[in-house]
């Protein structure tokens, strides 16, 4: 899906707070692109004139008003070629590009204008070593050993992964994990590729609750609705009945006493079936600067283990009522 793009954050790869933001222009100035993210499919000539496709050509192009503060900094990035995030939020989903360089020039016709662009080429399939922000306690990206794609558009997030269970794991020791899911200590995971379901495992004695968590997206807007699914096929609470499992949806953000504390909108595992959370993150969270979203799980109790089956990630417009009263958490373990 190609999203319009309404408004776009900006950060450098190597310094996470360091956040512009801008808003694109959609006509009255030459140049501006109705959609502000376009894909072109590569395709090569081979033999009895047949054609095979072999990559795709990424377009980021956009028209923001000029800013002197935003363009002083983008200019910076641009000259020492640091390499940037992107994060575009649209009517109708959310544009995801990674690990780019990003270009930019200046147009006067009644409206002061810059034109900003990243282009990238990517192969027509899931890559590994994309870089990632993994969700832990110290801000730090690494090369994702999960396959994902580098520049993604549409409403649906976790598609972002290769994440067919069946045929789509990676190996890390005795563990098996589905893509998207960063190894975490304490945590054991196995992917059964004959029934297409994941177990995830506490195995820690230690004090504290873990909290797995998945691969992140640069999102800081405080106003997007978000909706995750996970379709439990069993689970395991080692016998405390009050401190369950739960999956939720976690901001990680910045504020003032912490540079990295997270919150978390959960629903309790208590039964197998459908499970459904949501989260609009606002202003009033206790939040200075919206950063990064993923999907996680809740263990409070060694041995505790959910299997599942399906999961889902996705936007939305409207968050239905009834899952805005669930639970909320300040994340405050391994996380």
């Amino acid at each position: 899906m190609i999203t319009l793009l309404k408004k776009i954050a900006i950060r450098p790869m190597d310094d996470l707070y360091n956040i512009v933001e801008l808003t694109n222009i959609m006509e009255g100035v030459d140049g501006a692109a109705t959609f502000g993210y376009s894909l072109e499919t590569v395709a090569i000539q081979v033999e009895d004139n047949q054609t095979q496709q072999y990559k795709h050509t990424h377009t980021f192009d956009i028209r923001v008003v000029e800013e002197s503060s935003d363009s002083s900094i983008i200019d910076g990035w641009i000259a020492s070629q640091t390499k940037v995030q992107i994060c575009g939020q649209g009517i109708d989903g959310l544009f995801f590009m990674d690990d780019v360089l990003l270009t930019r020039n200046k147009q006067y016709d009644n409206v002061l204008a810059s034109a900003y662009l990243a282009t990238v080429d990517t192969p027509t399939s899931y890559a590994t070593g994309v870089e990632t922000l993994q969700p832990s306690n110290t801000p730090n990206f690494v090369a994702a050993s999960w396959k994902k794609a580098q520049v993604y558009a549409g409403t649906s997030l976790f598609d972002r992964f290769q994440n067919n269970v069946q045929l789509s794991f990676r190996t890390d020791g005795s563990n098996t994990y589905q893509h998207g899911w960063p190894s975490v200590g304490g945590i054991t995971s196995n992917v059964n590729t004959s029934s297409g379901t994941v177990t995830l495992t506490r195995d820690d004695p230690g004090i504290g609750t873990l909290y797995p968590g998945g691969d992140t997206f640069f999102m800081p807007y405080d106003d997007q609705p978000l909706i995750a699914t996970i379709n439990v096929v069993s689970v395991n609470n080692a016998g405390d009945a009050t401190n369950v499992p739960e999956f939720g949806i976690a901001f990680r953000n910045q504020n003032v006493t912490n540079i990295n504390v997270g919150y978390a909108e959960t629903v309790k595992i208590l039964t197998t079936g459908l499970k459904v959370t949501a989260y609009v993150a606002t202003t009033e969270t206790r939040i200075n600067i919206l950063r990064d979203v993923h999907l996680m799980f809740k263990f409070p109790v060694d041995g505790q283990s959910v299997e599942y089956d399906d999961i889902t990630f996705s936007t939305i417009q409207e968050v239905p009522t009834g899952l805005l009263n669930q639970n909320e958490d300040i994340l405050d373990g391994n996380k």
